[in-house]
Formats: structure tokens, C-alpha cells, sequence
């Protein structure tokens, strides 16, 4: 599973992109990453979530992927945006897990619908 995240200080926000079929060993090296990425913003900070290229998400990696939602959570993300895929019941199981930590993420089907939402256009 490849993925790419990174900050953006001037906009207080995170972006993580991830693609491809997913392993946990890959999962836990994308949440230390992320982490990594969001420890450099301030509270309040909003995240956009790109899940539209994955092709699954076996439930081992599920603990991997609550370690980055319980981070952001603790760190006082404001708001979360995901840009879903193909697949609903990845979208599904990614919203349930979220919600377990205390959050919900808005839906968007494209990086640039996720940026206007942000943004507020």
C-alpha cells in the first residue's frame, strides 16, 4: 500500500493519500508517518483523508488505522474530509472506526470537492 502525507503549516491542515492493497505492516508505517505529519500542526487543525484509490481494508489493519484516529482526535483535529472510492463498505468500516474515537468525517469524491469544502466555496 503505498500512501504519501504530508502537512501543510500555512493552512493548518494534513493531507494523507493512500492507494492499492493494503497489509498491516504497511498500515502501521502510513499511521507512524501521518502521526509524524500531524505533530508539526496546531490544534484545530482540519485533515483531508484520500481512501478513493484503495482496493480493500482487511480488518487486521484496523488497530493501525484507530492509532491515527485516536491521534488526531488528541490532537484537536477540527475537521476530517475523506474522498472516497469505489468502494462503500471500505467507506463504511473507515466512518464506524472513526466514530469509535470520537469523530466524523465529511464525504467527498474528489480532492478539489474536498479543498472547497474547507475552504468554505
Amino acid at each position: 500500500m503505498p500512501f504519501d502525507v504530508h502537512a501543510v503549516r500555512s493552512h493548518n491542515r494534513l493531507y494523507l493519500k493512500v492507494w492499492g492493497h493494503v497489509s498491516p505492516d504497511r498500515v502501521f508505517d502510513c499511521a507512524s508517518a501521518t502521526i509524524t505529519e500531524a505533530s508539526k500542526l496546531r490544534p484545530g487543525f482540519d485533515a483531508i483523508l484520500d481512501v478513493s484509490g484503495l482496493t480493500s481494508l482487511p480488518d487486521s489493519c484496523l488497530p493501525h488505522v484507530a492509532r491515527i484516529d485516536e491521534f488526531l482526535v488528541s490532537s484537536g483535529v477540527r475537521r476530517v474530509v475523506r474522498v472516497c472510492g469505489r468502494l462503500p463498505e471500505l467507506v463504511v468500516k473507515l466512518e464506524r472506526q472513526a466514530r469509535t474515537t470520537g469523530y466524523s468525517a465529511h464525504l467527498a469524491t474528489s480532492m478539489g470537492e474536498a479543498e472547497a469544502l474547507l475552504d468554505g466555496r
